[in-house]
């Protein structure tokens, strides 16, 4: 089986530099992870936020900016990794108040229109106070062929 991984980070990159987290920075912030990762079909993803690949969080206080950067940054990893959104099995959504709802709803609808993946909504803390949105998806591509 061929793996490849894509975007490689340092998760402590993606931290409020100027908020105290306590424990839960210094047990991840030195992990070197990837944003995807192909294998075979599937394409695996991190979910995506309101930061942006560098790690530059643009929209705090603003779910729908942060919904619309999540959906933007989801396409370019789905595609940098060899699929399309038409690959899109399954989405879900988290959000961290349930008025974000009537909100963030929408965009996700306007941005995968026509592709109708399963859908799964969750209501939850996320990792960071400032993150108010995340967004996940399963994607199924057509196998990577073996190099010679």
């Amino acid at each position: 089986m061929k793996t490849k991984h894509y975007r490689e980070y340092i998760a402590g990159n993606f931290w409020n530099k100027e908020k105290d987290l306590g424990n839960e920075k210094s047990l991840i912030q030195n992990n070197h992870l990837c944003m995807a990762s192909r294998s075979n079909h599937n394409i695996i993803l991190r979910g995506q936020t309101g930061f942006d690949f560098d790690g530059v969080m643009h929209d705090i206080g603003d779910e729908v900016a942060q919904i619309r950067t999540a959906c933007a940054c989801l396409k370019q990893l789905i595609e940098e990794a060899g699929g399309s959104l038409q690959d899109i099995t399954k989405i879900t959504l988290y959000l961290a108040e349930r008025d974000f709802v009537q909100t963030c709803v929408p965009v996700v609808d306007e941005f995968f229109k026509g592709i109708n993946p399963c859908f799964s909504l969750i209501i939850t803390k996320l990792a960071l106070p400032d993150v108010w949105v995340e967004i996940d998806a399963d994607v199924e591509v057509d196998a990577i062929e073996e190099e010679k």
